[in-house]
């Protein structure tokens, strides 16, 4: 129960995702996939399990890394 319940959450973030993508120029044409994607890759920058390393002094740099990518890779 409490698993589906994450499950329809994450599936509501990555809808919402795939709405903006589906707006935006994207590298891909399945935007329910690529925001999947987004979503997986920076998890670590907001699941609260790694809540511990967001006290890290270079997270946003780490997390900046990621987005790069994302946007350079994936997104025009």
């Amino acid at each position: 129960e409490c698993t589906e319940l994450v499950d329809k959450s994450i599936d509501q973030i990555i809808g919402q995702l795939s709405e903006l993508i589906a707006v935006c120029p994207a590298n891909s044409n399945d935007s329910e996939e690529l925001a999947r994607s987004i979503f997986y890759a920076t998890e670590r920058f907001h699941h609260p399990a790694h809540a511990n390393e967001w006290k890290r002094e270079t997270i946003e740099q780490e997390f900046n890394i990621v987005w790069n990518l994302i946007e350079k890779g994936f997104l025009k």
